[in-house]
């Protein structure tokens, strides 16, 4: 018969694996947008980010319906520091969700160059911890194979999108499949 010792042990045990699965089942996935080549299209012509501004991904407010209607969070990982111009852009040509409330969140990052800390950035936002956990529930939309390593670091999925016409419902589908198959909360 187990001492009482071991058995309180395996007690402690299956409740930390009860809470843990918990943790991982309250766990919303998450859809990050890059801005440039993502959701707005600029193209080899435009020589200024402002000759861009009406050209908006043809797809892109349909994904972030989708990304909505799934019931994932939303989040933006931009490299651009025109915080005036991104944030016009965003709100004027997407609106809801991504308004005013969402442009002053923790978020929308901007002006990091280095994607691992906006993705902690957006952990920390949404009010969870920088583990695998969290970030196997987030799916990145970004046309920069540059930024592969930093999803890798973060074990981020990384969904490359096509410059030339930004995110579309298939990169969406391609990543709600990777999010099914490694987000615990699914």
């Amino acid at each position: 018969m187990p001492s009482m010792g071991r058995r309180a042990a395996a007690a402690a045990a299956l409740i930390l694996l009860h809470a843990a699965a918990a943790y991982v089942a309250a766990l919303k996935p998450t859809c990050v947008f890059d801005f440039d080549e993502t959701l707005k299209l600029c193209g080899p012509v435009a020589e200024k980010p402002e000759e861009c501004n009406t050209s908006k991904a043809p797809a892109g407010r349909e994904v972030i319906d989708a990304c909505v209607a799934a019931g994932y969070n939303i989040a933006m990982a931009t490299a651009s520091c025109k915080y005036d111009y991104v944030t016009k852009f965003i709100t004027e040509q997407f609106g809801s969700p991504l308004d005013r409330d969402f442009v002053n969140s923790g978020c929308f990052t901007y002006c990091e160059v280095d994607k691992e800390f906006s993705l902690d950035k957006i952990a920390d936002c949404q009010g969870e911890p920088r583990d695998d956990a969290t970030f196997q529930c987030f799916m990145l939309f970004d046309d920069s194979w540059g930024n592969l390593n930093a999803t890798r670091k973060r074990n981020v999925h990384f969904v490359k999108v096509d410059p030339a016409v930004g995110v579309t419902m298939s990169d969406f589908e391609r990543g709600q499949a990777a999010l099914r198959a490694n987000c615990g909360a699914m």
